[in-house]
């Protein structure tokens, strides 16, 4: 059995798990034998299991189960998207944005100084939160 690289021993498969798809390191082989980098994996993760958080199925039902569904998607597209995923995403993501610029307005209001500490954390909320889908 060949060893994982550090990288994709760092793919968090954790969400699927939490979703009762039992994926882990067999999965991360095949899914590097299909070509696929950590990163792009990570992200079918997230996508997926935010898919059967939402009680999703394919048109039809699952044929076998959501394991097998998701690794066929990943051999033979080499991706999984949920478009409701990406929605969900830009609404928060523009949801916080409109708090942040709330947060710069008053900022500057208060201080006369729209560059404030408040400013450049924000862009760290964004960004630690891109991290996490739920």
């Amino acid at each position: 059995m060949d060893a994982l690289p550090p990288e994709w021993r760092e793919v968090d498969y954790l969400p699927l798990n939490d979703v009762d798809c039992p994926f882990g390191p067999k999965q991360l082989r095949q899914a590097r034998s299909y070509g696929m980098s950590p990163e792009a994996l990570q992200e079918c993760i997230y996508n997926f299991a935010w898919a059967l958080s939402k009680k999703w199925q394919p048109p039809g039902g699952f044929q076998t189960s959501p394991l097998n569904f998701f690794m066929g998607c990943l051999k033979t597209t080499g991706v999984y998207e949920h478009d409701g995923y990406y929605r969900q995403r830009q609404m928060r993501r523009e949801k916080e944005q409109g708090w942040l610029n709330s947060r710069r307005h008053q900022q500057k209001d208060e201080t006369g100084d729209g560059e404030s500490e408040v400013c450049h954390q924000g862009s760290d909320i964004l960004d630690n939160h891109e991290r996490s889908i739920w």
